[in-house]
């Protein structure tokens, strides 16, 4: 077979100077070294991997592959690379026809490398030279031992230039796909090296007047396996959930189920004698009596007194307390609880939960301050109790289905787990990964399903939802919303100070990149109520939300405009993906 007549050599024989140190193919990307990356995208099909080095043996002793020095002592590059590799096989007495080369400092190689340059052999072809965009990559290459001679001739003469070479030679360009990132971008210093690691990938999507104007897929979904980004790519949305859940809250209100300004305790009584922080912390907590119920109206834009662990001061803490002692959880979700301990809740619906929940208390009045909370999946439950169903099922039901949503769920199921992208969390000059699709808690249902942030989407799924809030209630001739609901839902459900200070606190502490003035809160979104002040060139009255792992959506009614990104970085504000994915579409508005 014709794979047992290749071998792989690693060109890593280069001073690296530009790195900092000899030996960058050590430095790490996402907890691996970019050498042990390569590695790992070569090493199928039982092809013969070796590494050529000029530098210290005992740096690559731990990769347990062979170490091939330079035959040439006047470091003619990677050319001696190759030939030093052509003798070695030949002393060796391997059974090779030809030898392909790459390079130390590429870390997103293709794992199908070696058979797209197999599938590109012609007769008489003794060299293939890899090309991306039209970019050359001379060192990543396909070389027939039957070359040996004419390259030892080209090194004694003193000649380096691979190019110069090859062009004395019949040889052929492969060209390779282009995502986010070229498979064969290099690692030459330590920019290249952060640059590697802002972001995985993203899909971002923006649709103007009814028409989708730009829809791309870059970079890559699973970097560890390199697969790419995909436009069908499903993605944990998290709190980009929590707009969802505020259209099917919304439902039952039109409905007549309730009204917004019911206290919650009319459905839930647990939380009819909710308890106020007031000072201290711990066992020496103050609280005072609630002076007003809890609204339907205030779970649904944060302004409750509820809380999440992540939130700072003593009642978050008390959060997190009640995550490590009993499993209480922020997020109800088997899959969705990057908030939590990872203990999973002892409660067996969302009923349950609610009841532990009000047991807490709260961080202010009711109706006083914006604060970021669970408020959302305290609706989950309150969707259930009034409709008689399970919050999946009203969703599966009333939204997903009808609207044609079928890669949405609180659960990957095994025939999409292949288009589940990685999730990936920053550490000081590195990325890790936080949810390996193959292990992920999204494979299962969740034990309780979260409407504040349990969900999983596309790109393409949630741009359905999306152009339904922008049609006011409406798509493709079917009505969910009645207009003036979704003009409610999409409203300012507050003075613009008073929002102003939590939804600021809320992004800088997450560390986003601009202090996010000027803003609003509707029913489960941000409302752009001033935007001189939000930052950025958006229209006035622009309803938004994103979730932790960095995925964003936006419609905006002046503009006849949706746009989404969706990426897999925790926490949201790492990388400002959301600010920048809007400063690059309202600056390509010219009518």
């Amino acid at each position: 077979m014709i794979n047992k007549k290749i071998l792989i050599t690693i060109l890593a024989g280069g001073l690296s100077s530009r790195f900092g140190f000899k030996t960058k193919t050590f430095a790490k990307i996402n907890g691996i070294t970019i050498l042990q990356k390569i590695i790992n995208n070569l090493k199928y099909k039982n092809m013969k991997i070796i590494i050529n080095t000029n530098s210290s043996e005992k740096n690559f002793i731990n990769t347990n592959l062979p170490l091939v020095k330079d035959l040439r002592s006047d470091f003619q590059g990677p050319l001696a690379g190759i030939y030093s590799s052509m003798i070695w096989s030949k002393k060796n007495k391997l059974d090779v026809e030809w030898i392909l080369s790459v390079p130390s400092d590429t870390p997103f190689l293709p794992k199908n490398l070696a058979d797209i340059f197999i599938s590109k052999i012609k007769k008489n072809t003794k060299i293939l030279i890899a090309r991306s965009e039209n970019k050359i990559h001379p060192v990543i290459g396909f070389w027939h031992l039957s070359l040996i001679n004419s390259l030892k001739e080209e090194l004694d003469s003193n000649n380096r230039k691979i190019m110069n070479w090859v062009s004395k030679n019949k040889f052929e360009y492969v060209d390779f796909p282009v995502n986010k990132y070229d498979p064969f971008f290099n690692i030459n210093n330590k920019a290249d090296l952060i640059e590697a690691k802002k972001i995985p990938g993203t899909v971002t999507l923006v649709a103007r007047r009814g028409e989708v104007v730009h829809f791309e897929a870059n970079g890559m979904r699973d970097i560890e396996r390199g697969l790419p980004m995909e436009k069908d790519t499903i993605h944990r949305i998290y709190s980009q959930s929590k707009p969802i859940t505020g259209a099917a809250l919304m439902m039952l209100f039109e409905e007549g189920k309730f009204l917004m300004t019911d206290p919650i305790s009319r459905y839930f009584p647990e939380f009819s004698e909710m308890q106020v922080y007031v000072e201290g912390e711990g066992s020496n907590m103050k609280t005072e009596m609630a002076s007003s119920p809890i609204t339907i109206q205030q779970l649904a834009s944060h302004t409750s007194g509820l809380s999440y662990s992540f939130m700072p001061g003593p009642v978050g803490s008390t959060y997190v307390a009640e995550e490590t002692e009993r499993g209480l959880g922020n997020v109800p979700s088997a899959g969705g609880e990057f908030f939590t301990s990872g203990t999973k809740p002892p409660f067996n619906s969302l009923r349950e939960w609610t009841k532990a929940l009000a047991e807490l208390p709260l961080v202010a009045q009711p109706g006083t301050i914006w604060n970021y909370s669970v408020g959302m999946d305290v609706m989950g439950a309150l969707i259930e109790e009034l409709s008689g169903r399970t919050f999946g099922e009203f969703l599966e039901e009333r939204i997903f289905g009808p609207l044609g949503m079928e890669d949405t769920g609180f659960m990957v199921p095994e025939e999409k787990l292949d288009r589940f992208a990685a999730n990936y969390g920053p550490i000081p000059e590195n990325m890790m990964l936080m949810d390996d699709p193959e292990k992920s808690g999204y494979r299962t249902p969740p034990q309780l399903e979260s409407g504040g942030g349990g969900l999983v989407s596309t790109v393409g799924d949630y741009l359905k939802f999306a152009q339904m809030l922008l049609n006011k209630g409406e798509y493709e001739g079917k009505r969910y919303l009645g207009k003036k609901t979704v003009e409610y839902m999409t409203s300012n459900h507050m003075g613009s100070e008073s929002a102003d200070e939590g939804l600021t606190n809320l992004f800088n502490m997450l560390g986003s990149g601009y202090r996010v003035r000027g803003m609003g809160f509707g029913v489960t979104g941000s409302v752009v109520v001033n935007p001189a002040l939000s930052g950025l060139p958006v229209s006035e009255g622009v309803y938004s939300w994103g979730g932790a792992a960095s995925t964003h959506f936006w419609i905006d009614h002046k503009e006849d405009l949706i746009g989404i990104v969706h990426t897999q970085l925790l926490p949201d504000g790492t990388y400002p993906v959301r600010e920048l994915m809007q400063l690059a579409t309202y600056q390509a508005i010219i009518e």
